[in-house]
C-alpha cells in the first residue's frame, strides 16, 4: 500500500512552507526596495518594465514572480529529502469537467510541448505549486498549497480568476483545484499563513 501522510506531517509541511514565503518577501522586498522597505499601493501599481508585444508588467506582477520563485526555492530545499516520494513542486495535471478525470502529465511530456510550441496543449492544465500525495503516486492527492503575494502585503490573498476565454471561466483556482482534486485547496501569504 501506498504511504500516506499524516496529519503532524502535513502540518509541519505548511509551516516550513508557511516560512518559505515570509522568508520569500522579507528577502525580495529588501533586494530590490532596499533594507526595511515595503512596496506601497502606488508602487505596486506603478511600471516595472514593457515586455516586447507591448504587455506592461506592474511592480506587483514583478515582485510576485520573484517571492514565488525564491519561495519555491526555499520548499524545494527545505522539505525535498524531508519527504521523499510524497512531495511535487508545480506538477502538471490535464483536468476533464466533463468526466471528473485529473491526469498527471510527465515533466518531460511538457518540456517537450514547451519546446515545440505546443502551448494549445497545456491550456486548461492545473499547475499548483505543491502536492500532497501517496508516496510515488501524484494521483492521489493529500493537500494542495499555493503561495500568493499579493501587493501590497497587507491586502487579503485571493485565489486568480480565470479570464472569460478560459475553459474554467468564470470559476477561480482554488474551486478547480477542489473540483479537480478533491481536496480543500489552502493559499499560503506572508502574514497570513495558510488560507482556504
Amino acid at each position: 500500500m501506498l504511504r500516506l501522510l499524516e496529519a503532524a506531517e502535513l502540518s509541519k509541511i505548511e509551516q516550513v512552507l508557511n516560512d518559505c514565503a515570509n522568508q520569500a518577501s522579507h528577502r525580495v522586498n529588501e533586494q530590490l526596495l532596499g533594507k526595511g522597505q515595503r512596496p506601497t499601493r502606488q508602487r505596486c501599481q506603478e511600471t516595472f518594465r514593457m515586455e516586447p508585444g507591448g504587455n506592461k508588467v506592474t511592480w506587483a506582477m514583478h515582485l510576485g514572480r520573484e517571492k514565488h520563485q525564491a519561495a519555491l526555492e526555499c520548499a524545494q530545499q527545505e522539505l525535498g529529502e524531508l519527504f521523499p516520494g510524497n512531495l511535487s513542486f508545480q506538477p502538471t495535471y490535464r483536468y476533464d469537467r466533463t468526466t471528473k478525470k485529473v491526469e498527471p502529465i510527465a515533466p518531460k511530456q511538457v518540456d517537450e510541448w514547451l519546446r515545440n510550441g505546443f502551448f494549445g496543449k497545456l491550456l486548461g492544465t492545473l499547475i499548483p505549486d505543491v502536492v500532497v500525495h501517496a508516496a510515488g503516486d501524484l494521483s492521489r492527492v493529500q493537500a494542495v498549497l499555493d503561495f500568493k503575494f499579493p501587493c501590497p502585503g497587507d491586502r487579503n490573498p485571493t485565489w486568480r480568476e480565470y479570464h472569460e476565454d478560459h475553459p474554467y471561466y468564470p470559476a477561480n483556482q482554488g474551486e478547480i483545484y477542489r473540483e479537480a482534486f478533491k481536496v480543500t485547496p489552502k493559499m499560503l501569504s506572508p502574514g497570513f499563513g495558510a488560507m482556504r
